[in-house]
């Protein structure tokens, strides 16, 4: 009989840093986040919880005493206990101990551990902590989809008038020429420029995704209603238009631009409570005591706000709003109807395509576009005084999305709601997109 071929078996108590791995990608977002928390693990993907580990049974066997980490020729980078688990709760979070920089070597992270690890000296704060947490899991959503997110690799940004060149180096001749998205956390350009520093302390946003058409803020929602003002995000919008974008990329100077706004939240209700409503101080001020700002909502402040799921099912969307020219992919696929598409403007609601003859207008939910699928909320909500002549609403979306967008329209009569399947439609659309299939 032929000899048993011996199945080799991991050693449990090494691990492999490559560069394709789940602890590498854990690194990555650690040298730019500091911590991450240890509920977001899960955002990491199938990948690890095909090996066995659970976001707590990470956490235990990186705690081991006796793990031994390798790179990828098998050399011994480093032994013993590299991470360190802190705080409760929400803010139970994952980080790197002291001994731990050798891990970020094989990486090429090894300077940037040093240069900024150290030296922001990790705070207790819990507002800091939250921070730190909301920035890590931008980063991951950011990895999930391959939007470059770390600065050891992006181009460095700078204020040209007021950069310190002995401290950051020689500013750039030209502005960046970029092909594709990069995430810049926005402490790294308060870090980096001073005047970002000067207007952008206390805004809530997390990073700036910037591509080679536009730039869209990042912003994290959380589950209790967040404190924001309305004029220090004003002031950090007016610095990334007048500053940030055209000096470092070129984008042409417009001050009556509005960016688009990206949400993380824990669902789609639950971002409604910020979106919809008005600056909240966190003081509770009297009615009577309110300033005309207090009652600006935050939606007012950006062009359209898009929400992603704090889940596989986000990151799946956010994957989807990042296949290029989106819309008119969707409408030459869908619609294939010119006419149409330019009557949308006359609808009386904000929707993709307005077939007048049919009276039908249809929406593309699929990116999550909260503040247009509320326009057609109030839209037929008075259109349905019409009766039969009411325009009847037709939403593609996904099964995630659909008992979101049920609950929106309840009583409402006249919306026809399209589930499709995400790997389906996400194949369709990005093969067309690629090759140019819809682009204008």
């Amino acid at each position: 009989m032929p000899e048993k071929r011996k199945l080799k078996i991991k050693d449990k108590n090494t691990i492999f840093v490559r560069p394709r791995s789940q602890i590498a990608n854990i690194l990555r977002v650690l040298s730019v986040s500091g911590e991450i928390g240890c509920s977001s693990l899960k955002l990491f993907g199938v990948g690890g919880e095909r090996e066995g580990y659970t976001q707590y049974g990470r956490i235990k066997r990186l705690m081991l005493s006796d793990v031994e980490y390798k790179d990828v020729d098998g050399e011994e980078i480093a032994k013993g206990v590299m991470f360190t688990v802190c705080g409760v709760g929400q803010l139970k979070r994952l980080r790197v101990s002291n001994t731990g920089d050798a891990l970020f070597e094989p990486l090429g992270l090894g300077e940037r551990f040093r240069e900024f690890y150290f030296k922001k000296n990790l705070s207790g704060d819990p507002k800091a902590i939250k921070r730190n947490i909301r920035l890590a899991e931008w980063c991951i959503f950011c990895q999930r989809v391959g939007v470059e997110f770390n600065p050891a690799f992006t181009p460095k940004v700078y204020n040209l008038g007021l950069g310190d060149e002995k401290k950051y180096g020689p500013h750039p001749k030209e502005p960046y020429e970029i092909t594709e998205k990069i995430f810049y956390p926005s402490k790294e350009i308060k870090t980096r420029d001073e005047r970002a520093s000067k207007y952008g302390n206390g805004s809530r946003v997390t990073g700036v995704l910037v591509s080679p058409e536009k730039m869209e803020l990042c912003f994290w929602i959380p589950p209790t209603r967040l404190v924001w003002d309305v004029n220090v995000e004003l002031s950090f919008e007016s610095y990334l238009k007048n500053d940030f974008g055209p000096q470092n990329f070129g984008f042409p100077f417009d001050p009556t631009q509005k960016f688009d706004l990206l949400c993380i939240a824990k669902s789609f209700p639950l971002s409604e409570q910020v979106i919809f409503k008005p600056a909240y101080s966190g003081r509770g001020k009297a009615p009577e005591k309110k300033s005309l700002s207090d009652s600006t909502l935050f939606k007012d402040l950006y062009k359209d706000v898009y929400v992603f799921p704090d889940n596989e099912n986000g990151i799946r969307q956010f994957k989807f709003h990042n296949i290029p020219n989106l819309k008119e992919t969707l409408l030459d696929f869908y619609i294939r109807n010119p006419q149409a598409v330019a009557d949308a403007a006359s609808c009386t609601f904000q929707c993709d395509a307005y077939d007048k003859s049919k009276n039908i207008a249809t929406v593309f939910f699929y990116d999550g576009c909260v503040t247009k699928l509320q326009s057609c909320v109030v839209g037929k909500s008075t259109d349905y005084a019409r009766g039969e002549n009411a325009v009847k609403l037709r939403i593609y979306c996904f099964p995630w999305q659909t008992q979101y967008i049920k609950d929106k329209f309840a009583g409402i009569k006249g919306v026809t709601i399209i589930d499709d399947d995400y790997e389906k439609v996400y194949g369709i659309i990005s093969r067309r997109a690629q090759k140019g299939d819809g682009a204008k």
